[in-house]
């Protein structure tokens, strides 16, 4: 019952963050305070009183919100602090490949955002189930190189639901359930005219120190592509 309301915590925050954003841009003007000041013909009819208007020129924001990313990886028979050396990484007979889409719910400044996504994967080799995952993303975008190469850093973290216990997750664990805390690391990189990026990721399942289960879990390595809209 606990772990139920907990998912359901989590998706309930998720429909807020998607919904608000799109009613706050549905249908209502924005004015900018210097462009109303030398602008008083917006307040009255009186032809007298409009000045010649002044252009004021604003870059538009060329962050797409939306972006749809395909990706595919190997399961690897270490556990995550161990990718920080990347010689001792030894694979499993164990893939996936999956697609994704994210969409951006707020941003901070050109600094840092946040997005809900959510994923269909697909495992093959060793195990052969379907994977969903619905983890809501923090991003950090400003490296000083992205004039020649745009970039970014994120982390995300959600549920996790297998259509059947991972074959491979009981093998090295011991035991595993289908439903586990899923969390992923991202880079990605493009350059900054285009909106494709290539992004790899360190694809996470685990029990969260035993909040959700005390036995298995799962690290992936992927590389993909990502096209923002």
């Amino acid at each position: 019952m606990k772990l139920k309301a907990l998912w359901f915590a989590w998706i309930l925050i998720i429909a807020v963050g998607v919904i608000l954003p799109s009613q706050s841009n549905g249908g209502s003007k924005s004015y900018d305070l210097g462009i109303l000041l030398n602008q008083p013909h917006l307040f009255t009819n009186n032809e007298k009183f409009r000045p010649p208007q002044t252009i004021i020129n604003q870059p538009p924001d060329t962050n797409a919100s939306i972006a749809i990313s395909i990706f595919g990886g190997r399961m690897t028979d270490n556990n995550f602090e161990e990718m920080i050396t990347p010689w001792d990484i030894e694979f499993r007979n164990s893939t996936l490949v999956g697609i994704a889409g994210s969409r951006r719910i707020w941003r901070y400044d050109n600094d840092i955002s946040f997005e809900v996504e959510g994923q269909i994967v697909r495992h093959f080799g060793n195990q052969d189930h379907w994977e969903f995952n619905l983890p809501i993303i923090v991003r950090w975008e400003t490296f000083p190189w992205n004039d020649v190469l745009d970039t970014s850093a994120a982390f995300g973290l959600g549920p996790s639901y297998a259509s059947e216990i991972p074959k491979e997750e009981v093998t090295k664990d011991g035991d595993s359930q289908r439903w586990l805390v899923y969390w992923l690391l991202e880079l990605a990189m493009g350059l900054p005219e285009t909106d494709w990026r290539a992004i790899f990721r360190l694809h996470h399942r685990s029990g969260a120190f035993g909040v959700v289960a005390d036995e298995g879990g799962s690290n992936f390595l992927a590389v993909g592509l990502k096209r923002r809209f």
